[in-house]
């Protein structure tokens, strides 16, 4: 009795396995050629070799987004918009932002003004770390040391400090 189910099972799952065969095999019969895939936009009609078409796709989509990147930074302005009519708004608030946008406004004065190279000049050296910090002079200090020196006459020289 227990052979008779089993025999059952195994002609079931062969029946199965042969049904999925046939509608594999169908599916591949019917199949869209190549021609018909890039009518329908599943595929890019390239004519690179298949070994460069991934890098074909990246240059094109890197193409693009710098075309998209140049675009938009060219893209007009709210302002501009309003001024040509592009953008609407009350009729008071555009007087008033063309108004504004009209307005020429003094140049400052550059006193102010510092280069990179010269404002590092002016602040204070810092110690590379907590141990140097004894060894280190402060700015405008003279450096002086634990253990006594000969006294030479270069070494009474003034240290002299700029600003």
């Amino acid at each position: 009795m227990q052979t008779l189910p089993a025999a059952f099972h195994e002609q079931i799952k062969s029946l199965e396995r042969a049904r999925t065969e046939n509608f594999l095999k169908h599916k591949i019969r019917s199949r869209p050629d190549r021609s018909e895939l890039v009518r329908m936009h599943i595929l890019e009609e390239t004519f690179a070799e298949p070994s460069l078409q991934a890098t074909q796709m990246k240059l094109k989509r890197a193409r693009l987004a710098d075309d998209l990147n140049e675009k938009i930074a060219q893209r007009p302005g709210p302002m501009e918009l309003v001024e040509k009519n592009i953008l609407p708004v009350d009729s008071s608030v555009k007087e008033a932002i063309i108004a504004v946008g009209q307005e020429s406004y003094p140049q400052a004065l550059d006193d102010y003004s510092f280069d990179e190279d010269s404002s590092d000049a002016l602040s204070p050296d810092q110690p590379a770390s907590q141990e140097s910090q004894g060894s280190a002079a402060s700015p405008g200090e003279p450096k002086t040391s634990d253990s006594p020196s000969p006294v030479t006459p270069n070494a009474t020289t003034s240290t002299q400090v700029q600003f």
